[in-house]
Parts: structure tokens; C-alpha cells; sequence
């Protein structure tokens, strides 16, 4: 590999009862958000700080020149780390709500169970989210908030789509789209379906088995 090609490790870090993060570098690859580490500042042996980044690039895509950016030393022992005990330091992110495209705007809706489950699964080993929750399930698919008051808002509703093996599906009434999953608005559409019916089509399903089977 290389010179070129190199691959640094940088750490933001914040010192304590501070916002504004530093630069450092280290050659450490278990380095993590959140983790106290001590580094060398001007006038001090050494400082500890909070990881509140990692990125690891190239040097023509590092932050700051390698030759002139400063190692951190190393970790913070048991003593210094409970200093910050409470911070942390990844960002938010709410998995209880969401942005959707509304016939002519947008609008924040709540998140069901489901989709609340994929999320966790799909960012719960991120180390540099926090994910949280502010709106209950028990509120899934209502409208936290919109920008298209006023504007023309077509509406349909969901036809619940009950088969013979047990599974469920939702169908838009205007552009007859089928889904896995209920939304507030329809995703290809945008209508808003508030409203439900129920089309048992496994009824259907059955007396294609039937007429199957009779034909054999």
C-alpha cells in the first residue's frame, strides 16, 4: 500500500463542560463515541477528553494533515472516566417518527411496531446513533404535524386484505398499490387513508384451491 493510500485514524474529541471538539489521531482501532480518552494540550501533560467522532480516511481526505495532527495518549483510567458519567455523546435519533410525502407537502407520522422493529435492527449496532422514542406505539400512523394546510389533500382509505395463510396486506382504494405494512399516506400515491375496510379475499384464494383441486 501506499503512502498515499494510508490509512489514519481521527478522534473529535470534547473536553469537559466544553462544546467545541478537537482533532487528534490514534493508532487505536477499539476507539468508540463515547469513550475518555487522555490527550496532550498546550501548557499540560495531558487532558481527558470524550470521543464524539471516528472517522478513519486517507490523507488526502483526513481533516487535518497526519504529520500535524497530535496522538492521543490513551485511555482514561476507571477514576478520570466518571467525570463524564451521564454524557453522551452520539447523536439522537427518533425511530417513533417520520417524514412522509403528502399529496401536495409533507407530514411527520408516527411509526408502527414493525417498522420500529426493522429500524432497531437495521441501526441498533451503530455506534455513533442513540435510538430513541418520544411518540408510543399506541399512536401509530396519526400525524404529528404538516406543511400542506390548505392545499388539496386526496384521500382514499386501506382495504385490509385478510389471505388463507394468515397473512395480511393493505391496498390503496385510489391507486389500488398493495403493501406489506399500513401507512398514514400511501407511498405511491400519497392519498391520505385514514379509513379502513375489510376484503376477506381469502375467501377467493380458497375457491381458486377448490376449483384446483376439483379439477384434478
Amino acid at each position: 500500500m501506499g503512502l498515499f493510500n494510508k490509512k489514519y485514524i481521527y478522534v473529535s474529541v470534547c473536553f469537559q463542560n466544553s462544546s467545541r471538539s478537537y482533532a487528534y489521531r490514534t493508532e487505536d482501532k477499539s476507539i468508540k463515541i463515547n469513550d475518555v480518552v487522555m490527550v496532550p494540550v498546550p501548557g499540560e501533560a495531558a487532558k481527558p477528553a470524550i470521543v464524539t467522532k471516528v472517522q478513519i480516511c486517507t490523507e488526502k481526505d483526513a481533516p487535518y494533515p497526519p504529520d500535524k495532527t497530535k496522538m492521543i495518549i490513551g485511555r482514561a483510567d476507571r477514576k478520570t472516566r466518571k467525570l463524564f458519567d451521564g454524557v453522551d455523546m452520539r447523536m439522537p435519533m427518533d425511530i417513533s417518527i417520520k417524514s412522509v410525502q403528502t399529496t401536495n407537502g409533507h407530514a411527520v407520522v408516527v411509526t408502527d411496531k414493525e417498522e420500529r422493529r426493522r429500524l432497531k435492527e437495521q441501526l441498533g449496532k451503530r455506534k455513533d446513533i442513540k435510538l430513541i422514542e418520544t411518540q408510543p406505539i399506541s399512536k401509530a400512523c396519526s400525524i404529528v404535524s404538516r406543511d400542506d394546510a390548505g392545499k388539496p389533500v386526496r384521500r382514499g382509505y386501506w382495504k385490509v386484505q385478510e389471505h388463507i395463510n394468515g397473512d395480511v396486506t393493505w391496498q390503496c382504494s385510489r391507486c389500488k398499490s398493495i403493501f406489506q405494512y399500513r401507512e398514514a399516506f400511501c407511498p405511491k400515491c400519497h392519498s391520505e387513508n385514514r379509513k379502513t375496510s375489510h376484503d376477506p379475499v381469502w375467501v377467493d384464494e380458497l375457491e381458486g384451491f377448490d376449483a384446483i383441486f376439483n379439477d384434478k
